[in-house]
């Protein structure tokens, strides 16, 4: 097993540990204080591409358009390059966010602790106010079969007091070492609107530089995909109910904006 490997089975782990927590309870301790900033919105480690047009089975890809399908290319790369890591900052983040913060030395803290028959863990968000932001670091103490951790410092970020803007960095711990592996800043205007933008980083073992811009405006859903090596840019912007949408890239069709119809049928259509 290679180290990244290893840390990924050691991060699913915990993500086992914190869904545990999260569903079953926990231990916590601290006041409820209406002063407190609100962490970074949930919405900051979401992006749905499960809207996007489904071509999965053999007889729907032989029916749908050559747009659709290339579009599958660029979505697959959301999904599987970033939306595989939003799941644990997000589930820890809901875990530590089980108790009611407490206030030490300016920094407020949100501590909870889960158990299992083999593992333990402990989740403790700190945001201390700086100006007119918070900044933001999530720890990790875990033991278990697989491994454990101590103080782990998961994710840093930084955002406005409610929470809605801002940016964050995910780290993952490789060949021994905290290693920052993807970053992000987003903003989330309500709970139909929001804009998060990704940037695989240098301490990823693939990809570094790489940019991922995922939109949702409404219906409306937009996935920017900008390589380093090779060298492409990709646009594709589909609409979660009827399924309409289009694809632009450097990689298909001459970069000629190519849209599709809406389901069932999702040929290839002019664009308006």
């Amino acid at each position: 097993m290679t180290p990244f490997a290893s840390a990924i089975r050691r991060t699913l782990t915990l993500f086992a540990l914190t869904a545990a927590l999260v569903f079953a309870g926990c231990d916590s301790s601290g006041s409820n204080t209406e002063d407190a900033p609100q962490p970074i919105e949930p919405a900051a480690f979401e992006v749905d591409t499960e809207s996007y047009p489904t071509t999965q089975s053999a007889d729907a890809s032989a029916k749908a358009g050559t747009h659709v399908l290339a579009g599958v290319t660029t979505v697959s790369a959301l999904t599987f390059a970033v939306e595989a890591n939003l799941a644990l900052p997000k589930l820890v983040t809901a875990a530590a966010l089980q108790a009611d913060p407490v206030i030490e030395s300016g920094t407020w803290v949100w501590e909870s602790t889960a158990q299992t028959d083999s593992s333990n863990a402990t989740f403790r968000l700190e945001g201390t106010p700086d100006g007119e932001d918070v900044v933001w670091e999530m720890f990790v103490s875990a033991t278990g079969p697989t491994g454990g951790l101590q103080n782990f410092s998961l994710y840093t970020g930084r955002s406005s007091f409610d929470g809605t803007n801002g940016s964050w960095s995910l780290f993952y711990p490789i060949d021994g070492a905290r290693s920052n592996v993807l970053d992000a800043s987003f903003t989330v205007d309500s709970e139909t609107t929001k804009s998060i933008t990704f940037e695989v980083a240098d301490g990823a073992q693939r990809d570094a530089g790489d940019t991922i811009r995922y939109a949702r405006d409404g219906d409306s859903r937009t996935v920017e995909y900008v390589q380093v090596e090779p060298v492409s840019e990709t646009t594709v912007s589909w609409d979660a109910i009827t399924k309409a949408g289009f694809i632009q890239s450097t990689d298909y069709n001459g970069n000629e904006k190519s849209c599709w119809s809406a389901e069932p049928e999702l040929d290839n259509v002019p664009c308006s």
